[in-house]
């Protein structure tokens, strides 16, 4: 598995910003970065951009023959590039967690670091697929493992430089290697 993060800036200004091959929607300059950086990986693996992207009714967004999820923060953009399913989610520290706890957390979850459960948490919904949609307060976390009580999957979480965390997550995860675009 390979994670590709650059700035999203630096991405929109070095890299074709055509995505009309997409046929996808975007409303932020973070958006677009990400379906900008998708295009790059995809053509630096020689992957054909045959067919637009589709949307589970959770607005999960899908390509077929190809595994990858999109997460954005503040100036960076991630893709997850896997050869199975995959999600991951990037977060820089706000405040917003702190004030956020109360809705999206139980106090279970307290004694551990905020932005580490938020970025795992979401990683895995956007695993499955649901987005915020399901009850984020049933997730279950444990050393390597999330999900909900009986159907767990592999995560791996990383601290990055300006206070952001990663979190990826996948049925196996190993070699996993960062690309800096």
């Amino acid at each position: 598995m390979k994670i590709y993060i650059g700035k999203v800036k630096e991405i929109l200004e070095n890299y074709d910003n055509d995505i009309s091959c997409f046929n996808a929607r975007v409303f932020t300059e973070q958006s677009k970065a990400g379906l900008v950086l998708l295009k790059h990986v995809l053509e630096k693996e020689n992957y054909q951009i045959q067919s637009f992207i589709k949307y589970n009714e959770y607005h999960k967004p899908m390509l077929d023959g190809v595994f990858y999820n999109i997460s954005h923060s503040d100036e960076l953009v991630v893709l997850a590039f896997s050869n199975e399913e995959v999600g991951v989610d990037i977060q820089k520290y706000k405040d917003t967690l702190e004030r956020t706890k109360d809705k999206y957390y139980n106090e279970v979850d307290y004694d551990k670091s905020l932005l580490h459960l938020w970025v795992i948490k979401e990683s895995y919904l956007k695993f499955i697929g649901v987005g915020l949609k399901n009850n984020i307060h049933e997730i279950i976390v444990k050393k390597d493992l999330v999900g909900y009580k009986g159907d767990m999957v592999m995560y791996k979480c990383y601290d990055l430089p300006n206070d952001y965390a990663l979190a990826v997550c996948c049925n196996k995860i190993d070699n996993v290697s960062f690309v800096k675009v």
